[in-house]
């Protein structure tokens, strides 16, 4: 690992990767408030407040408790291997959730199980949240970062996923970033070296590669509605419940001035059509 220097300390820099995911439609209620007389419609902004933050709050709940679950079968997994992977974060800023794991290569630390709970914790929070009826779009990749106040990094491994979420995703969905893809992927298809830390790397690897997908404009995305997940209790009714948003969304927007709305739910409906006619 190497450091830089500070004016007040010595921070250490690492490879993270770090996802980035933000809540749809969020801007556009809030600026609802600019045209709002709050003394005489209280009640008006206080259920702008309520589906805004109650979706900020929903998605914080969600991605807490995929961050805790996925740490638990981490380690699970180190009792039987001997092998354990550092720990997946989860912060949090305004309608933004932000998730990472460091690379920082431990003796008996294998890199690409903590990136495969990261990609995994991600899937089950933006199904869960699609079920609830509130979508998201955003981002991951790989990149350098020091870690400072309470946990929180600086760095291109954040903006890197923010440009991804901002400029790329375009609908609902979370792409992946090429530097990252292209690290999992070069991994997944290396030879076994009759060696445990690299073949549990490429296994892990390998296990990525199952999660991701190729979208129909060619960029790489999480594949929340994978063959991994179905087995998981509750994976049916909320890819149910998902998608019936979806449609219902679909639908109200379909012969709406606004075109890109229309467009995000469509494109993610899509999705949904692509994967079940798979199965």
């Amino acid at each position: 690992m190497n450091q830089i220097n500070n004016t007040d300390k010595i921070e250490t820099t690492e490879q993270y990767v770090c996802s980035l995911v933000d809540i749809l439609g969020q801007k556009e209620e809030l600026l609802k408030l600019n045209n709002i007389d709050f003394e005489a419609n209280v009640d008006e902004v206080k259920k702008i407040f309520q589906q805004t933050y109650g979706a900020i709050k929903k998605h914080q709940e969600y991605a807490k408790k995929s961050e805790e679950f996925v740490n638990k079968i981490s380690q699970k997994h180190s009792l039987k291997t001997g092998y354990t992977s550092n720990d997946v974060t989860t912060k949090s800023f305004s309608d933004l959730i932000i998730s990472y794991v460091s690379l920082r290569d431990d003796k008996h630390k294998l890199q690409f199980e903590g990136i495969y709970f990261l990609l995994f914790a991600n899937c089950k929070v933006f199904l869960e949240m699609l079920s609830s009826n509130i979508a998201l779009r955003g981002g991951i990749d790989l990149g350098l970062a020091i870690k400072h106040n309470d946990d929180e990094l600086y760095g291109n491994a954040l903006s890197k996923p923010y440009t991804l979420e901002s400029k790329e995703a375009s609908w609902i969905r979370i792409v992946i970033g090429q530097e990252l893809y292209k690290y999992i992927y070069d991994c997944s298809r290396a030879e076994n070296y009759s060696n445990e830390d690299i073949d549990y790397n490429i296994a892990y690897a390998k296990l990525c590669m199952k999660i991701i997908i190729k979208d129909i404009d060619g960029k790489y995305i999480l594949d929340y509605l994978s063959e991994e997940f179905h087995d998981f209790d509750d994976f049916k009714e909320y890819s149910k419940k998902a998608k019936s948003f979806l449609e219902q969304k679909a639908k109200k927007y379909e012969n709406d001035e606004n075109e890109k709305i229309y467009t995000k739910y469509a494109f993610a409906l899509n999705y949904f059509e692509d994967k079940l006619n798979e199965q």
